[in-house]
């Protein structure tokens, strides 16, 4: 029992996240999401299925906002989300 208490202070580290968390008191560990946070120009296009192209294009026109870290380009995963949700159906569906 005493073992118990003192493994649920443990602080796991997950190396693919790089993020900790805490165990809950019920002992069951909850798994961080490895969900990236944000992708490089090329990753972005390859999760939301466009070319590097077409993304670069959508960059330019303002409906994708790029972040910069130094010299590194950063597109969030919340943006690419939302530019997504703001495409429009497709006829198919609407019928």
């Amino acid at each position: 029992m005493q073992r118990d208490a003192e493994c649920a202070a443990v602080l796991f580290f997950t190396c693919r996240t790089k993020a900790f968390t805490r165990m809950p008191a019920n002992g069951e560990a909850q798994m961080p999401s490895t969900e990236p946070l944000a992708y490089a120009p090329k990753q972005a296009a390859q999760v939301i299925g466009i070319g590097l192209t077409a993304l670069y294009a959508e960059i330019k026109t303002g409906r994708i906002k790029p972040r910069k870290f130094g010299r590194r380009t950063l597109i969030s995963a919340t943006d690419l989300r939302q530019w997504l949700d703001a495409l429009p159906t497709s006829k198919r569906e609407a019928a």
